[in-house]
């Protein structure tokens, strides 16, 4: 190769480290393998230019010539900036990388012109690093500048750009999940962990091919730096340490080795959901205690006996089409598939529990016809990943359960068929979803899907061996992506209860039958069972945050979610699970399958505590959300207010919403989420629905938080509950990106059952304007003088009056930007209007402080004669006057919180109750104190 060079007066020496922020021309660095020209010098920097002249690189491998850009160091967040020329004709890519694998930015040819590309980098390398500028094929290069920028690490990242466990983020489970980004194919890692920053105290040192690992015993409690390096790139340098603390209470899931627990996968047929004697055992139950299962099951599978399949129908893979008809067909996709192969599991267990070969020539019938296909066609991976999940685990149930029916010729038919699906979803996930640990399709049941397959081909084929193996270290190391130690979801209630609660059971019960670990010792699984309580009560509509793929209403928690819950009672022996589990009449026995029906719903519950016995409010600070219930156990006497400042910001089916609340009473909605998800990422959906104007939450200057997006996210900083009263505060100024935002910190107080205060601290370097907005399914009645607003259902409303220091001006409309319009035949659900309130701020401030004050009140009974305004030298508050000598008096320190959740106080004098806190509310009846509530108090004198 050439190595050029070429120094100039005004640029650095190529042994110079090249500083932040200076531009440098490329022909002062060193150049491999370029070549002379000057064919373009008159438009270059300087008159010269570095001429990448041969094609650079196959697809993953090196450049064989490129630029070399020394830094002093690269760890953190910049700006790579090239000027640079495109190939003679076309367009290509610029590729850049650092020891870390290659990255790529698009050059234009159209008009051949030096232009300046960007691209951000954030790298964690210890010490002098050297950046490698190339292209994929011939190009010029002018001129190179980085610059440093700053950034917040966020909690949640989409791939680990920052390797994990980091200080962003406490670890929930001993040991942790070791991440970091992936450097190129067939690249072997080396991962240390030391109880000190020079490594001098090794706890850990082992090497692996996956960009993940996740050690089998726990570390001791205390602080812990790791790192880590690609041997392939350079044995001597090491990622920059990272570090990660071991409480005294983080939960300890240690390991046996996994030898031993891949040792326990059985060795014969079946083995799906069953350890090695559990099919004996299920059909003992089946001829037994479950004999009234069974006849219901009989029935259900006599109706699929040789029925048409959609499948049957030849169908082409369609290519070139529009989004809209891309998803037409995506959607017809699964539902073909999910037809014609999601009967086999039920009818194959069948098999195993009657020995009726009837069902064994169903399962064979369908398996054949799923063989014949095209698994890079209509039912490909592709095309719809859950119809090809749904036929690989049908592939794998007809393989598993009926192998003792089938011919040596049906089982290679089907074992060459399974293992073509499986191929290409390995290809897919291993490692996308090591590095995109958020993709939400994958963990809901795909990865699940996948995982089964391997199974069953375990021990017969290698690759399928290798998979499994991984498929069970990656389900023990990264899931749930969605949730952690607290046990909330972040894909909101609808989806979790909808695929992620389910799956989430048959995940664990596949792993724990064929290796014996179980999934449960993670705490988030004991954690949820409260997730799905609080969230979705008995009886009760469920939250109301994220898309709600079957339309916003919700009568009550689905039999589904009653069977998984009834599981989780005895896994855990929780009482208050059991309770949730009974209070529905609703038949739980075809909630799943045949087989649930035996492990989920057979064994004997513990005895139920009723709800009514939990506190009535709970925060999952792992999501970021809060519920509180008055009346969690009685839908119609319950009063509910949700709020959430979410960790993983707007992603997937999550919304911009930080900062937002809900609030529902006696079973029905009074100030709502709006907007529909009639189809992901379509025009009102992206447009309405996920941005933060069609929330109960804070424009600013009219402009919200981005949709789709790990980074803008919020924290949960303060939760504190008593007998009277319920407290949270979340801190969301890093949400919004297009403005800049010192603070902006939002509290909750509920004082129970029926006064919600609701206090916005904002404070900016520039002057702003603030809309506070509220939304409701009808016409809100709205008195600009009051500053009032009412909610109003058919059993109940809710007033809020909004306290500020300075004007508002608020205006109301029913429409969406852009509307909601339906084109999918298979969504059911109406989208009438809804309304939209703004209450806002006429004077651009660098600070504000607003309180709304909410009232609950039953149909037909009044709320408070006067909301006023209270304040004092550094607290603000409310005067709420009721009928027979009542008053409620509130006050909120003006100081903002800390951002680790420290509450300055205030003192404030609240009628005859003094007190030193951050918040105080006081019940005032007949001139005496009946309730003082205090939060972050040091002292109150409750007076009379």
């Amino acid at each position: 190769m050439l190595v050029l060079v070429l120094a100039f007066a005004s640029g650095a020496y190529a042994q110079d480290v090249v500083a932040f922020g200076e531009v440098v021309e490329a022909e002062a660095l060193v150049a491999v393998g370029a070549r002379v020209e000057d064919e373009y010098a008159e438009g270059a920097s300087g008159g010269a230019y570095v001429f990448l002249a041969d094609k650079q690189m196959e697809a993953g491998a090196a450049p064989v010539s490129y630029v070399e850009v020394p830094l002093a160091q690269l760890t953190g967040a910049c700006v790579l900036r090239v000027r640079a020329m495109a190939p003679d004709t076309g367009s290509d890519s610029l590729l850049y990388g650092w020891g870390q694998g290659w990255r790529s930015v698009g050059l234009k040819f159209d008009p051949p012109q030096w232009q300046w590309y960007e691209r951000e980098i954030v790298a964690y390398n210890a010490g002098p690093t050297t950046l490698i500028i190339g292209a994929r094929e011939p190009a010029r290069i002018d001129a190179i500048e980085v610059v440093q920028t700053d950034m917040a690490s966020a909690p949640h990242q989409h791939s680990p750009v920052r390797p994990e466990p980091n200080d962003a983020r406490a670890i929930s489970v001993n040991p942790p999940t070791f991440r970091w980004t992936h450097m190129g194919p067939d690249v072997t890692y080396r991962v240390q962990v030391a109880a000190d920053e020079a490594f001098e105290t090794v706890a850990l040192d082992l090497q692996t091919a996956d960009t993940f690992c996740r050690p089998l015993d726990c570390f001791e409690t205390g602080r812990y730096w790791w790192r880590f390096r690609a041997t392939e790139w350079d044995e001597g340098t090491w990622s920059a340490p990272e570090r990660f603390k071991v409480a005294e209470d983080t939960a300890r899931w240690p390991l046996p080795p996994l030898e031993q627990s891949f040792g326990m996968v059985p060795q014969d047929h079946p083995r799906l959901w069953l350890a090695a004697g559990q099919a004996d055992e299920m059909r003992a139950w089946g001829a037994g205690d479950g004999a009234d299962v069974v006849a219901v099951w009989v029935k259900r599978c006599e109706r699929q006996l040789g029925i048409s399949l959609p499948l049957e129908e030849h169908k082409e893979r369609q290519t070139g089409l529009d989004r809209e008809a891309k998803v037409v067909q995506r959607v017809s996709s699964k539902y073909d598939a999910n037809n014609t192969g999601a009967w086999v599991q039920h009818l194959a267990t069948m098999y195993q529990i009657t020995g009726d070969e009837r069902y064994a020539a169903e399962v064979r019938r369908r398996a054949l016809l799923i063989a014949a296909l095209d698994p890079d066609g209509y039912t490909s991976h592709r095309v719809s990943d859950f119809a090809n999940g749904t036929l690989t685990e049908a592939l794998a149930y007809a393989y598993d359960y009926c192998h003792d029916y089938l011919t040596e010729d049906e089982r290679a038919q089907i074992r060459e068929a399974l293992l073509a699906r499986l191929v290409i979803v390995a290809k897919a996930f291993r490692p996308s979803i090591e590095q995109r640990v958020n993709n939400a399709h994958a963990w809901q049941h795909t990865f699940l899907q996948f995982t089964a397959g391997c199974l069953v081909l375990y021990g017969e084929d290698e690759q399928a061996t290798e998979w499994f193996e991984w498929a069970t270290r990656a389900f023990v190391a990264l899931y749930p992506w969605f949730g952690g130690a607290e046990g909330g979801s972040a894909e909101c209630t609808s989806y979790f209860e909808g695929t992620n609660l389910p799956s989430s059971m048959d995940t664990r019960d596949l792993i724990f039958a064929a290796t014996g670990i179980d999934l449960c010792e993670n705490p988030w699984y004991r954690s949820n069972i409260y997730y799905t309580i609080y969230g979705h009560p008995p009886g009760h509509m469920r939250s109301q945050f994220g898309d709600h793929s079957r339309g916003p209403s919700s009568p009550q928690p689905h039999r589904t979610v009653l069977a998984a819950t009834r599981h989780r009672a005895v896994i855990f022996q929780d009482p208050f699970a059991a309770a949730y589990a009974t209070s529905s009449e609703a038949d739980l026995v075809t909630a799943r399958g045949p087989r649930q029906a035996w492990q989920w719903l057979s064994p004997e519950l513990p005895e139920p505590r009723p709800l009514s016995e939990l506190p009535g409010a709970r925060a999952f600070a792992d999501i970021g959300t809060v519920f509180m219930h008055s009346a969690i156990d009685r839908p119609d006497a319950n009063i509910a207010i949700e709020f959430k400042c979410s960790p993983y910001g707007s992603y997937g089916h999550g919304h911009a919403d930080q900062n937002s609340f809900n609030l529902s009473a006696f079973n029905e909605p009074l100030f709502i989420d709006t907007g529909y998800y009639h189809s992901f990422a379509d025009p009102h959906h992206n447009g309405w629905t996920r941005q933060t104007k069609a929330h109960n939450a804070l424009l600013v200057d009219g402009l919200g938080q981005p949709i789709g997006d790990l980074r803008p996210f919020g924290q949960l900083i303060g939760f504190e509950q008593g007998d009277e009263y319920a407290w949270c505060a979340g801190e969301a100024a890093g949400a919004y990106v297009d403005v800049d935002l010192d603070r902006f910190t939002r509290h909750l107080l509920w004082l129970k059952p029926d006064i919600l205060l609701v206090y916005d601290q904002l404070e900016a370097p520039e002057p702003h304007t603030w809309q506070l907005l509220l939304h409701a399914e009808r016409e809100m009645a709205v008195d600009e003088q009051s500053r009032s607003v009412d909610a109003m259902g058919e059993k109940g409303s809710a007033r809020a009056v909004i306290l500020s220091a300075g004007d508002l001006s608020f205006s109301q409309h029913h429409e969406f930007d852009p509307p909601a319009r339906k084109w999918r035949d298979d969504r059911k659900f109406d989208m009438p209007d809804q309304y939209h309130l703004t209450a806002a701020t006429v004077e651009a401030t660098t600070s504000a402080r607003l309180l709304t004050v909410i009232q609950v009140a039953r149909a037909g009974e009044e709320f408070a004669g006067s909301v006023e305004p209270l304040a004092g030298e550094d607290w603000l508050g409310c005067r709420l006057t009721r009928a027979r000598g009542e008053q409620i008096l509130a006050g909120f320190a003006t100081q903002v919180m800390g951002q680790e959740g420290d509450q300055p106080a205030a003192q404030m004098q609240l009628g005859p109750v003094g007190a030193r806190a951050f918040a105080a509310a006081v019940q005032i009846v007949d001139g005496r104190t009946r309730r003082l509530v205090t939060i972050g108090g040091d002292q109150a004198d409750a007076g009379q």
